[in-house]
């Protein structure tokens, strides 16, 4: 703790800083001033089209990069080391520069047109993260997720047609890259502040809200959820949200082992994706019926409906659905007894489920990993590639899937009778203690079949 005169010295060098930005924000031109306090909106960095758009009101007798070069020279603003013209602020000088902006009046004007470019952003995003670019866009919403954070803070009370909109576009993001707890408490927020909203935006907040809390594993609350969507859906004619609520509803069911209404629901997903030709859809319901098939032990049909998951998804240049589908893929040739056609297909998935950072294909990667390991008698490493699976899924809120619990707790009772209780101990625990790239490099490792001594 610091004393008395800790905290008067800490409380000198504040104000000694403050003197300091202030100082040099005196020197600065009118123009200068006015994009140095603008600039405070945008959180966590941000590019030179956002500052841009943002910040230039058509009031600026500059340009924003101009501008932004003498700031950087005045050590106001940093340009970020490893990118090409982004940028940030220190957070004290970014708190000076709020401060500013309060005090010129123009802060609410600026907020708004920080939100409503990124909701584009997010919008934007959103329509590229089933295609080809899907690897570029989820990075790209990485490095902006201060911002959407700060879009969201400020539009859920301010701008309901904002918020519902960029909540609505950025949740497939937080699915994806495992952000569940956040994107949870933000689309349960910005459903209780629009709670007059249009039907066919809180369709899609139900429905996204209801996806993210299946993720969770908290299943009553997710079928709640969905089947308000869905009632939404039908009433408005949204026939792809229906398709896609069908499909939600049925990894429901499943999660409870009533697996003939989950094919129900699946096939009724199917059916409709079929009649309005949602090509996306089709390939995920099919998908899906083969995760059925995984979990009712029809191996062999299990891999014809993934193989033809796959050949769909890839021709979409969705990397998502081709990587889930080789998951499942594994799993069945594992069963089937071809490990080292197992194995090539985890090979795969880890590589894209890496590019994605997506939490929930990774955490299955691992149980299919530590499953190729079970086989090939190498219980130590199966033992840390669970632990790491433990780790990757508390450490972002995923819950392990219906078929991957099954092979998981199997797994996990071999490795139990194998080894000795101490080495089991410390092999589960070193996985633990496992970041996501740790995780993944020695998943690669073991279904590549490379040489790593067990205890």
């Amino acid at each position: 703790m610091l004393g008395d005169s800790g905290r008067r010295d800490a409380s000198e060098r504040q104000r000694t800083l403050r003197g300091a930005i202030s100082w040099s924000y005196e020197l600065l031109s009118e123009d200068e001033q006015r994009l140095f306090r603008r600039l405070a909106v945008l959180a966590g960095g941000w590019s030179l089209e956002a500052a841009e758009v943002v910040c230039d009101r058509g009031d600026l007798d500059l340009e924003v990069l101009d501008g932004l070069a003498s700031l950087v020279d005045k050590s106001l603003v940093r340009a970020m080391a490893g990118y090409e013209e982004r940028f940030s602020m220190l957070e004290t000088i970014r708190e000076f520069a709020i401060e500013r902006l309060e005090d010129s009046g123009e802060a609410e004007d600026i907020r708004r047109a920080h939100a409503e470019y990124f909701r584009g952003l997010a919008e934007e995003g959103r329509s590229r993260l089933y295609g080809t670019e899907q690897v570029k866009w989820l990075s790209k919403l990485e490095r902006e997720h201060d911002n959407l954070r700060a879009a969201l803070e400020w539009s859920v009370n301010k701008a309901q047609d904002v918020s519902l909109a960029l909540a609505a576009a950025a949740w497939p993001y937080w699915g994806i890259r495992g952000h569940l707890h956040e994107g949870r408490q933000w689309l349960q927020r910005v459903l209780k502040a629009a709670a007059t909203a249009p039907a066919s935006s809180r369709s899609e907040l139900l429905r996204a809200l209801g996806v993210v809390t299946h993720g969770q594993g908290q299943q009553n609350e997710a079928e709640a959820l969905l089947q308000d969507s869905l009632k939404l859906c039908r009433a408005i004619g949204d026939d792809t949200g229906v398709v896609r609520g069908l499909a939600t509803l049925g990894g429901i069911a499943a999660e409870r082992g009533q697996y003939e209404e989950a094919s129900g629901y699946y096939r009724d997903s199917l059916a409709l994706a079929r009649d309005i030709q949602d090509e996306i859809g089709i390939a995920r319901a099919v998908g899906n019926l083969g995760d059925i098939s995984l979990a009712e032990g029809s191996y062999a049909e299990t891999a014809r409906l993934s193989y033809e998951s796959v050949e769909m998804h890839g021709a979409l240049g969705d990397t998502e659905g081709v990587a889930a589908s080789l998951v499942n893929l594994a799993f069945a040739t594992l069963a089937l007894g071809s490990v080292t056609e197992a194995e090539r297909h985890l090979s795969r998935s880890l590589e894209l489920s890496a590019k994605l950072k997506h939490t929930r294909i990774l955490c299955s990667c691992l149980v299919g990993a530590a499953a190729v390991a079970s086989t090939r008698m190498r219980f130590s490493i199966a033992a840390t590639l669970l632990g790491a699976c433990d780790a990757v899924g508390k450490n972002n809120g995923v819950a392990l899937e219906h078929v991957e619990r099954k092979v998981y707790d199997k797994v996990l009772t071999e490795a139990k009778e194998q080894l000795r209780r101490d080495s089991f101990v410390r092999s589960m625990e070193g996985g633990q203690m496992m970041g996501f790239d740790q995780a993944v490099l020695l998943a690669a490792k073991t279904v590549r079949s490379v040489a790593i001594n067990d205890d």
